[in-house]
Parts: C-alpha cells; sequence; structure tokens
C-alpha cells in the first residue's frame, strides 16, 4: 500500500510496477476483515467492527481528499460497509450468494464513489465464507469478486503501456490472489488459528493509514 500510495501522490502515477505491486494490499486488508468478523462471538461484536471502520473512514476522509486527486471515498469506506454486510451475506444460501456476488460484480463496472466497488465490498464477506466452509463454489466466489474490484481499479488509474494492457490486467489479477494464498499457507503454519493470531497490535492499521499519506503529501 505506501508503495502504491507512494507512486500516485509523488509520483503521478508513472510508475505501473509500483500500481501492480499496490493491488496486493486491499485483498490483505480484507482478509483482515474477514478474519475480524470470523473471530466476533455474534453478530453485535461484527457490527462493533463495522461501526469502528466506518467511523474511522469518516475521519480519514478530509485526509484522502487533500493528499490524492480523485474524487473517491477512502478504502476505509469500503471494508466497512464490507463487514457491516457480512453477517448477511454469509446467511444466504449458495444461489443467492451467486446471485449477490455477480450483481455486485456487474455494479462495480458502472461507477460507483467508493474504491474497488461493490465488488471490493463483498470481498471481506466472501472470504470469510470461503475460510468457514472451504467449499471450491465459496473459493471461485472469493476469487471473481478479487478479480472485479481489481479489474475494476484499471478503469480509474492510468494504464501506461497500451501494449501491455492484458499483461497488466493478468497481474492486477493473479498477483492478488497469490499473495491470498501464500498469506493461508504461512498463517496454516502459525500456532494459533489463521482467524485467530495478531500478527501486528490492535488499530495498527487504522493509524498507519491516515498517516502515511500525510507524510507522502508533506513530502511532495
Amino acid at each position: 500500500m505506501l508503495i502504491d500510495h507512494a507512486n500516485a501522490i509523488l509520483f503521478d502515477w508513472h510508475y505501473t510496477w509500483a500500481y501492480l505491486i499496490g493491488r496486493a494490499a486491499f485483498p490483505l486488508f480484507c482478509w483482515a476483515a474477514a478474519a475480524a468478523v470470523l473471530r466476533a462471538r455474534d453478530s453485535r461484536a461484527v457490527y462493533k467492527q463495522a461501526g469502528i471502520l466506518l467511523a474511522l473512514a469518516v475521519l480519514v476522509e478530509p485526509v484522502s481528499r487533500i493528499t490524492r486527486d480523485y474524487d473517491i471515498c477512502n478504502v476505509l469506506l469500503t471494508l466497512g460497509l464490507g463487514v457491516l454486510l457480512a453477517p448477511f451475506y454469509m446467511g444466504l444460501n449458495t444461489f443467492a450468494r451467486w446471485a449477490a456476488s455477480l450483481l455486485a460484480i456487474g455494479i462495480s463496472f458502472c461507477g460507483g464513489w467508493w474504491e474497488f466497488g461493490t465488488a471490493g465490498m463483498l470481498l471481506p464477506a466472501a472470504l470469510a465464507m470461503a475460510m468457514q466452509s472451504r467449499r471450491p463454489s465459496d473459493i471461485i466466489i472469493a476469487l471473481l469478486l478479487l478479480a472485479a474490484a481489481n479489474f475494476r481499479g484499471l478503469f480509474f488509474y492510468p494504464v501506461y503501456n497500451a501494449d501491455m494492457i492484458w499483461a497488466t490486467i493478468l497481474a492486477a489479477t493473479l498477483l492478488p490472489a497469490g499473495v491470498l494464498w501464500v498469506v493461508r499457507d504461512i498463517t496454516a503454519r502459525l500456532p494459533a488459528a489463521p482467524m485467530v493470531r495478531r500478527l501486528l497490535p490492535r488499530y495498527f492499521l487504522h493509524i498507519f493509514y491516515p498517516l502515511h499519506m500525510l507524510a507522502l503529501w508533506f513530502f511532495k
């Protein structure tokens, strides 16, 4: 994320490789959000997590507006809405989850005013479902939402080498999926279960997110 934002704020999206590296950040945030959903004892705890993220999204938005030059709300809003919808989404039957996911993918390419669109909004819940059930259909849904969320970004951010457009699309899809697979494999080897083990202090990323953007804006 830091590399991606440095590319955007300091270098005006000049380095495509940095943009591609940045595509791996959002699915990792969604993984953390999915883990928080699975750690929660009941739906009330999930809604508390969502409330914290949405409150932070509001507080961080002024920072996001002055440091970046596009009119889309910050990623914490996407994550907060994703956690908020998780109990409802995970309670759907398989057919309804497929229908909701495909609808979200379609809406994502019609615009929207939050990062990664409605596909990204459903990704935390889809990952939580895939982590919980381990069914192939739920894993496929999560990967489709991941691909749609990152592919949507190519319509909003510059792609600098038109001859490499398909390689860029492929990398923006496969790189995050590969990162998720590696993280899943690493966390599976930890003493605690992947959805329980905490690798950073609580709220570290919540604080780091606005501070690093302010620092980059200051240096620019």
